[in-house]
């Protein structure tokens, strides 16, 4: 029923009648009309109305469409304002906190926290205060915050090799475990320790935040212990080297926290997180990293879109590409199939056996709304010249693997049992403590054949040492020295043992050129 006032005239009620498409049915008091009152009320009652024309239906349908847009439109306002005010909150809270650093007691070990948080830290990914389950512990631009108020984006998340060195040992109990990998690690201990808005690598350089020199490329299913070990083995001896490992890098809170993280507020995932953590490799003049595992043999470390993604991105900025030496084979990264059968499309973000995540339809979308699949298949071939063959090992000279780097390669190598009748130490410039560390070592293996050590800045020490290795080690049989500093008492060290392996029939060659 509609109520309708209009002056007492006919003529207008007609035109309304008139007006209405459709058969309806409409009555009034026509004796109230003739009265001097000014109004009255009719009703028009529609009894059926018929479809409208298009013509009338038009205005109709652009009034209703922008509503909709106007609604829209408040929406995002609205969302954006919530998030402005959540990001004001999280200042405000951390600038509190810088107000109590001056006498606050050093930052935490690793994985312990300043105080219980088990309130905050009962669901995993909870990351702020129960009562506010939407308030974010980042900026809406992704950036972490230090105790001193001071925004920090990714290009300052790095970790140092010291500190990696620390968390391994100091909780070595921990990383004994095999079936520890690092989505275990995440959930079950850094989102626990961990939620004031900080990775572990900004919570240990609030301070001083470390920028990336070196950015590492990894599948989260490896076991912990093995995969700090592999870290280290490249980076032991550069100590303050800083290093972007991703869980360790961004603040592991929820879902719309790591989002913001990982796009840094950005709408193209191309010029988000990794983009900024790239430059940063870039200018230092460093690399980046790619370490796969055992378990990912059967499908290889590029049937993780997120790995597939980060070494594209490196191709594209031209950053170098180191691929581990223990785990470098074709197997290890593109599945028992090789690189000539695999598929980057058919990759995946997280278990692939769940849903598909948001991380995976953010990868899909920068990839097939922008370049395609196939300079991604090129990125990764381009890699595949970096793989190792079985029973090579293979450390780039990109890499400068040191004394201690020796030392845990050599040992992981044992440990393992990972097939090596060669050692291929190209570049290194190990020195003659290098050596030391080496020969020690290799004075009881059984198993490396061809030992080369070429442009290494070995002097006559260092070949002394060897030449006394060598009088106990009758596995290696050739030995490339080229390009050294070798003089004369190092060399006459050498050839008296290879003229005495010869003597007793034995094969054994040195090369100094």
């Amino acid at each position: 029923t509609w109520g309708l006032k209009f002056c007492s005239r006919p003529t207008l009620l007609n035109n309304f009648a008139n007006a209405l498409t459709g058969s309806l049915t409409w009555s009034c008091n026509r004796g109230a009309m003739g009265c001097a009152s000014s109004t009255k009320r009719t009703e028009v009652r529609i009894i059926e109305l018929e479809e409208q024309p298009k013509e009338a239906k038009a205005p109709l349908e652009a009034r209703v469409a922008k509503l909709e847009e106007e609604k829209k439109a408040a929406e995002e306002t609205a969302a954006q304002q919530r998030k402005a005010i959540s990001a004001l909150e999280a200042r405000l809270e951390h600038q509190t906190e810088a107000l109590k650093a001056t006498s606050a007691p050093p930052a935490p070990p690793i994985l312990e926290p300043t105080e219980p948080e088990s309130a905050t830290c009962e669901l995993p990914g909870a990351a702020a205060a129960e009562a506010d389950e939407s308030r974010m512990m980042v900026t809406p631009t992704g950036k972490q915050i230090t105790t001193h108020g001071e925004e920090v984006g990714p290009d300052r998340w790095a970790i140092t090799s010291t500190q990696v060195e620390s968390l391994l040992h100091d909780h070595i109990d921990l990383f004994t475990d095999p079936n520890l990998n690092a989505r275990v690690f995440v959930q079950e201990h850094v989102r626990k320790s961990h939620s004031k808005g900080r990775g572990i690598a900004l919570t240990h350089n609030d301070d001083d935040p470390k920028k990336v020199e070196l950015m590492v490329s990894h599948t989260w299913d490896e076991p912990m212990g093995k995969f700090l070990r592999d870290i280290l083995i490249v980076t032991s001896d550069k100590e303050h080297l800083g290093m972007f490992v991703c869980f360790l890098a961004l603040y592991q809170g929820s879902q719309e926290e790591l989002t913001a993280q990982v796009t840094q507020g950005k709408r193209d995932l191309k010029d988000g997180c990794f983009a900024e953590v790239l430059a940063s490799v870039k200018k230092a003049g460093g690399f980046m990293m790619v370490v796969s595992n055992d378990k990912v043999r059967d499908n290889g470390l590029y049937s993780r879109l997120w790995c597939t993604w980060e070494v594209y991105c490196a191709v594209q900025d031209e950053v170098p590409i180191v691929v581990h030496p223990l785990t470098g084979s074709e197997a290890h990264l593109f599945g028992t199939g090789g690189k000539q059968q695999f598929q980057p499309e058919l990759g995946r973000c997280g278990n692939p056996k769940l849903e598909v995540t948001m991380d995976e339809i953010h990868i899909r979308d920068a990839i097939e709304n922008s370049t395609g699949w196939d300079p991604i298949r090129k990125a990764l071939l381009k890699v595949s010249q970096f793989t190792t063959v079985v029973g090579r090992v293979d450390v780039a000279d990109v890499v400068k693997i040191g004394p201690k780097g020796i030392k845990l390669l050599l040992d992981a190598v044992a440990t393992d049992n990972i097939p090596c009748d060669l050692l291929d130490l190209y570049g290194n410039s190990i020195g003659d403590s290098g050596v030391e560390a080496l020969a020690t070592i290799l004075q009881h293996n059984n198993t490396i054949k061809v030992l080369r050590l070429p442009y290494n800045n070995i002097g006559d020490l260092g070949a002394q040492v060897l030449a006394t290795m060598l009088q106990h080690n009758n596995t290696i049989d050739t030995l490339y020295l080229y390009d050294n500093n070798i003089g004369d008492s190092g060399t006459q060290a050498l050839n008296h043992v290879e003229a005495a392996k010869r003597a007793k029939g034995m094969n054994f060659s040195v090369y100094y050129v």
